[in-house]
């Protein structure tokens, strides 16, 4: 190949190559993170946020305010003001039921 492609020809093709690389890699990295995601077993709001591609105050609105989220809502003992957790398989459910009421 080399003898039969000029530099700038072989430059356009190392790009593209690297380009559709790149690409395969960042997909590959993403299902992972679903996946891991998808195995975790408590989900934080920024997760339901990237889960379901919504901004955090969006996913407040959406989800966290709803009286089913709030039954299954986990903080640490004797603060109310702390970190909130979900367990992940419920809070999955009742976002996807929450969804698919909408029109």
């Amino acid at each position: 190949m080399e003898n039969f492609l000029d530099s700038s020809s072989k430059n356009f093709l190392y790009n593209i190559i690297e380009k559709i690389l790149r690409k395969m890699f960042e997909q590959v990295i993403d299902e992972a993170s679903q996946g891991l995601n998808e195995r975790a077993e408590y989900l934080d709001i920024k997760q339901l946020s990237s889960r379901y591609s919504m901004s955090v105050p969006e996913v407040e609105q959406n989800f966290v305010k709803d009286k089913r989220m709030q039954m299954i809502e986990k903080r640490k003992p004797g603060t109310s003001k702390g970190k909130r957790y979900w367990p992940a398989k419920e809070a999955i459910k009742i976002c996807n039921d929450i969804m698919n009421h909408w029109d």
